[in-house]
């Protein structure tokens, strides 16, 4: 496990898995506390067309948009990253589609 975070970090630069603010280990624990439980319920829900699913997907959309876009927009603050690790095959490309997903889901 510790190559691939080593990988990661070398490849992308993404100082989130070498030194991350305060503020990222609460995301992670919301992560884990609200979106993982609801991504495990919407599936099924989804597929039975449960009454529930627009409101709470609403919530979903908006915490993965606001919590991916302060990430990104701590990343682009980092001015050791190279072109390649800001750009749309680094960094930017993998949260910019986590926040597209996001974004997605409140529609």
């Amino acid at each position: 496990m510790l190559d691939i975070r080593s990988y990661y970090y070398n490849t992308y630069g993404d100082r989130f898995f070498k030194d991350p603010p305060t503020w990222f280990n609460t995301y992670v624990l919301l992560e884990l506390i609200y979106h993982l439980p609801v991504t495990l319920w919407a599936i099924p829900a989804l597929l039975r067309n449960d009454p529930r699913v627009p409101l709470q997907l609403l919530v979903f959309g908006l915490e993965t948009a606001i919590t991916t876009l302060t990430c990104i927009t701590e990343m682009l603050s980092w001015e050791e990253l190279t072109a390649e690790q800001r750009g749309l095959g680094g960094l930017s490309g993998m949260y910019g589609g986590y926040l597209a997903l996001g974004k997605c889901s409140e529609m």
